[in-house]
């Protein structure tokens, strides 16, 4: 069982059994503050990166007391953008605050893109480290109390949903390496490295992710990797563009370049809402093809999927707000390219609801002759669509599933049958 806890935040709209979008990042920044004195001050900020329409938030920050001390908090820009007025709250104790905001009253919209949630200034007590935790749940007995959330409203159904969302902790005094287990680094760049994404070649795996080594902004890097585990050569970036950040990587391998799909927008804080679909191959040696785009449609195109046929041919796929992100009528776009990444068709809808409500967070893979695609469903569960490989839709919508509140689905086959996955609240 699974129950929200609200602080001191009335909010005036009720819960139901709302959709999930595309995974946002809500972290600590700076992710590491170095040690400090005793009486000594510090602040950090709890910062939202890449999320749509967001309306409400609360995260629960847990630390070492012994260690430091909250003396205040503040909310920082990003809820307020447009003059919407807001209402924090916080909750400071031994070892933790908990605080939050809501945007506006009632039906008001949300906003979207990175930003700063919020300050916290902190106090050193005495030597030592502590990790600075955001907490997601509270455990009391059998009952589960969420603690840390990120929240929208369905602008087409008026129903609350929940935003999935990778959290980045942060970190205060000094820290060390734990090389205990049977494990291997890929990246220690500075900074955050986050969203990994893999695909298999013919004698090698590629490894990419997004990466903030820069301080700046988020770029897509890579590392090939041996079948046996071992590191082929160094981190290498596979796109960067000086204030713009290339996030949400995903790759397929078609028996002779990975194609890299990714999202490009402009840095954080932007009120701009234009962000795209761009794709590089890359050869089995790193060598990186030309940046091509493949969606540039009006709006926000966010969290692309891609398969490879084994043909010759891509399905692309992705979330797209082509119609208006104040209308939050999100739904899900595709283009089919070829073994080089170039487009053989315009993009073309894939879910055809006619606008009675959103889809979110696409995946694709192909098997038994034709692409499969699903998605998170605002009408509903999780449902897919079968396409060919000329972009055609085969027959009708798919309901794969409708228990509690489904998100993030992903897919493979298995020469047979597929096999579709999810999360979801109950």
């Amino acid at each position: 069982m699974i129950c929200k806890t609200i602080l001191k935040i009335v909010v005036s709209i009720g819960f139901s059994a709302g959709f999930l979008y595309s995974q946002a990042i809500l972290s600590i920044s700076p992710p590491r503050v170095p040690p400090k004195n005793p009486n000594d001050t510090f602040w950090v900020s709890i910062k939202v990166e890449d999320v749509v329409n967001l309306k409400d938030w609360q995260a629960k920050i847990v630390f070492n007391p012994e260690i430091c001390t909250v003396l205040t908090a503040n909310e920082g820009p990003f809820l307020k953008r447009g003059g919407m007025a807001t209402f924090f709250a916080t909750d400071i104790g031994s070892g933790y605050i908990t605080l939050g905001s809501v945007r506006g009253t009632g039906g008001a919209p949300g906003t979207y893109g990175s930003g700063i949630l919020a300050n916290i200034n902190f106090k050193v007590k005495s030597a030592g480290s502590s990790i600075l935790s955001i907490e997601r749940f509270e455990i009391s007995g059998p009952v589960y109390y969420e603690t840390t959330w990120l929240e929208g409203i369905d602008s087409i159904t008026l129903n609350p949903y929940y935003i999935p969302f990778v959290i980045i902790d942060g970190y205060y005094g000094s820290q060390g390496k734990n090389e205990a287990r049977g494990e291997f680094s890929i990246s220690t760049a500075a900074n955050d490295q986050t969203n990994p994404t893999i695909s298999v070649a013919d004698t090698q795996y590629l490894v990419s992710w997004q990466d903030y080594r820069t301080g700046s902004n988020w770029d897509v890097y890579g590392q090939r990797i041996s079948r046996s585990g071992n590191l082929l050569g160094v981190n290498f970036n596979i796109t960067s563009t000086l204030g713009f950040s290339e996030i949400s990587p995903t790759l397929s391998w078609n028996d002779s370049i990975w194609i890299c799909g990714y999202k490009y927008t402009y840095s954080s804080d932007t009120v701009s809402d234009n962000h795209d679909i761009f794709q590089r191959g890359i050869t089995g040696n790193s060598s990186l093809g030309s940046r091509k785009q493949i969606s540039n449609a009006p709006s926000i195109q966010r969290h692309p999927s891609i398969a490879f046929n084994n043909g010759g041919r891509h399905l692309v796929v992705w979330e797209d707000y082509r119609t208006g992100q104040a209308n939050n009528d999100a739904n899900i776009y595709g283009k089919i390219l070829n073994r080089a990444g170039d487009s053989l068709t315009v993009s073309f809808l894939i879910c055809n609801d006619n606008g009675s409500a959103c889809q979110f967070a696409p995946s694709v893979v192909w098997g038994g002759n034709k692409f499969l695609v699903v998605w998170s469903d605002g009408r509903g569960g999780i449902r897919g669509q079968f396409v060919d490989s000329l972009g055609n839709l085969i027959g009708s919508e798919i309901s794969i599933g409708s228990t509690g509140i489904p998100s993030a689905p992903s897919l493979a086959y298995s020469g047979t049958n597929f096999l579709v996955v999810w999360l979801y609240d109950y």
